[in-house]
């Protein structure tokens, strides 16, 4: 079959529908109206297009994300809590509690069996000493008798203690060393209770999609959108700058389109040095994509079958790594971070607790101290 391929760059205009006109633009237009054979790219499949335009198998997907700024670094200061997740720590401190009080209950009736008797205090701290290593104490054991409740207690809970101990011990030093980061914009969810500001083009798809989401909080977080028109000056790299200066500000955006322009403006990698954008974990709107045809088109079923084998044979993976290795960007951050004052800072917060609470006592008895002299010379 003798073809001539002829190409046509359409600017990167996919295609919409112009009410006042009628007519369709872009690459849409361009193949609906006969002045183009098929439109290689990737395209979002949408109802409106699919009326007038025929849509080949799938050859991608099409997946935007709430773009923002990096999170900023946050005080390593209480690193050593992320160590357990709260539950654990509820479970932990819950149950050195309740060891307290049976072991507390435990003592007492030993007492009245004539084992020696410790202080109260320390029958209470102790489960929180032995969390720390510190050693069992012989309490219930006189001569060759032995008070076997508080025994086999102090035993269980002296194995459970190692346990939690090496657990601790295990996630300790990767907890510390990890850069802390603020809160980062996963949902929209989260843009609407952090008062986030939404950015975005009146006339792009975007608006509309969102204000009329089934998803109750993108509507909810449209009720702070900022829009703006291309009339005003605005293109995508103003709009990423903007999200760069502003850290209050989120637009809509593919992590590949992103990532091109950030490759391709240099620019913005000297004036935004480290990791810039943060992309959500939340996907809106997962669109198939695919080539566009006319309605009936004789080329149909032969590009359908072409795009089929080129799936089996996997040169839609091998041109996605490539054009993702093109436009690899330096997104990493470091995994460790030396140990600074901030990291141990929750130690001496406790020592300084401490040492208030102490110097309270000591005035305290020192004033009970007082009084009792006082009273012994009258």
């Amino acid at each position: 079959m003798n073809l001539r391929t002829e190409f046509t760059d359409a600017q990167f205009t996919w295609g919409t529908f112009n009410p006042e006109t009628n007519l369709w633009t872009g690459v849409v237009g361009q193949v609906g109206y006969g002045l183009a054979d098929v439109g290689v790219t990737y395209i979002s499949y949408t109802l409106e297009r699919g009326q007038f335009i025929s849509y080949s198998s799938p050859v991608g997907t099409d997946i935007s994300n709430w773009v923002s700024k990096f999170p900023g670094e946050s005080s390593p200061s209480l690193n050593i809590v992320k160590v357990f997740d709260v539950p654990s720590w509820i479970a932990i401190w819950v149950s050195t509690l309740i060891v307290s009080i049976v072991l507390l209950a435990v003592v007492s009736l030993a007492t009245l069996q004539g084992y020696k008797q410790p202080d109260r205090v320390m029958v209470l701290l102790l489960p929180v000493a032995m969390l720390n290593a510190e050693e069992m104490p012989d309490w219930f054991k006189i001569k060759d008798s032995r008070f076997w409740s508080g025994s086999i207690l102090l035993i269980t809970w002296a194995l459970c203690s190692s346990l939690i101990g090496f657990f601790f011990s295990c996630n300790l030093r990767a907890i510390m060393m990890k850069p802390s980061y603020e809160n980062a914009i996963d949902t929209s969810e989260n843009i609407y209770r952090e008062n986030k500001v939404i950015h975005v083009m009146d006339s792009s798809w975007e608006y509309d999609f969102l204000v009329n989401s089934p998803d109750p909080w993108q509507v909810k977080a449209m009720q702070n959108a900022e829009q703006y028109s291309n009339s005003e000056g605005d293109d995508e790299i103003s709009m990423i700058k903007s999200v760069l200066k502003n850290t209050e500000r989120v637009i809509l955006n593919s992590k590949d389109n992103i990532l091109y322009i950030m490759k391709e403006f240099k620019v913005l990698q000297e004036e935004f040095p480290g990791p810039m954008f943060y992309f959500s974990k939340e996907e809106v709107r997962p669109y198939y994509t695919g080539w566009v045809l006319q309605k009936g088109s004789k080329w149909e079923e032969e590009l359908n079958q072409h795009i089929l084998i080129s799936h089996q044979a996997g040169f839609d993976v091998k041109i996605h790594n490539t054009l993702s290795g093109a436009r690899k960007v330096d997104l990493s951050v470091p995994d460790q971070k030396k140990l600074s004052i901030e990291h141990i800072a929750i130690a001496y917060l406790i020592l300084g607790i401490g040492y208030f609470v102490s110097l309270l006592g000591f005035i305290g008895e020192a004033g009970a101290e007082n009084i009792k002299i006082k009273k012994t010379k009258t």
